[in-house]
């Protein structure tokens, strides 16, 4: 009997060591934990973790040269996907990922903790035999193995029925076709909508409005102009301004003169 507490991970370490060293030659591998998308500051500049959405990820990433890695490309890498915070030990599963430098991803199905144990044991077989073991070759195996068979069963016709049944059963076409009728609608609406709003009397009301306004503005600015040259604001400005500097410039004479009185007892 398993263990309530016991991870997908643990369950399947020994098969999964054995999987690190055969593809160790081209893959480096590293953990991934579930975690929350975060912000992080470098002097002034922000910059944002795209977090761990899968509770727990196997990540195996090509090994490059030092040439390649200059050239700051993404970097094709596979994963495991393993899924089982929250659920029994039954519902556990794991799933296969390979994404290329396009940032492009296929998946596998979700297999149960057993049937992915089968899949790495097989994988572990088909290329232990292997004396000179490639990249291409791994990647094909593990298309082959995990992901493959699953895309071929569902273009085969038993999928296909399967599906067309289920559709039918739950009125999927039906609804497709309703929700294209009403999208189809809603936007001859808002079409229709616009077109009106455009064309009521309201809006050409505003239009004057607003050029009337604007007109306001302008000839009570040219009139606060005229009263100021009137009555002389700018000139009598500069006169106490010009004034202003003269009481400075006194102030600063007494001042000089009382000290020179000072020193010399005067």
């Amino acid at each position: 009997m398993i263990k309530k507490d016991i991870t997908p991970m643990k369950r399947l370490s020994h098969i999964i060591s054995e999987f690190k060293e055969i593809v160790d030659p081209c893959f480096m591998n590293f953990n991934l934990n579930k975690a929350e998308p975060s912000t992080y500051y470098m002097g002034h500049q922000s910059y944002t973790k795209k977090g761990v959405v899968n509770d727990f990820l196997l990540v195996f990433e090509e090994r490059q040269s030092k040439a390649y890695k200059s050239l700051k490309q993404i970097k094709p890498t596979f994963a495991f996907v393993f899924t089982y915070m929250g659920l029994d030990n039954t519902q556990h599963n794991v799933a296969v990922t390979i994404k290329n430098e396009h940032e492009n991803i296929i998946s596998s199905p979700l297999y149960s903790v057993d049937d992915f144990k089968q899949k790495i044991k097989e994988f572990n077989q088909s290329l232990k035999s292997y004396e000179n073991l490639d990249k291409n070759t791994i990647y094909q195996k593990i298309n082959e193995i995990f992901i493959s068979n699953h895309l071929k069963y569902l273009q085969s016709p038993e999928y296909l029925k399967i599906m067309e049944e289920m559709e039918k059963k739950y009125q999927v076409n039906h609804d497709k076709e309703r929700l294209q009728v009403l999208e189809e609608k809603l936007l001859q609406n808002q079409q229709m909508v616009k077109q009106l709003y455009q064309k009521s009397p309201e809006i050409e009301e505003i239009k004057k409005l607003k050029e009337s306004l604007e007109d306001a503005y302008d000839r009570l600015n040219k009139k606060l102009l005229k009263l100021e040259k009137d009555y002389h604001l700018k000139k009598i400005n500069d006169d106490i301004d010009n004034l202003v500097k003269t009481i400075e410039n006194n102030q600063n004479k007494l001042s000089s003169e009382m000290k020179i009185m000072k020193k010399n007892n005067i």
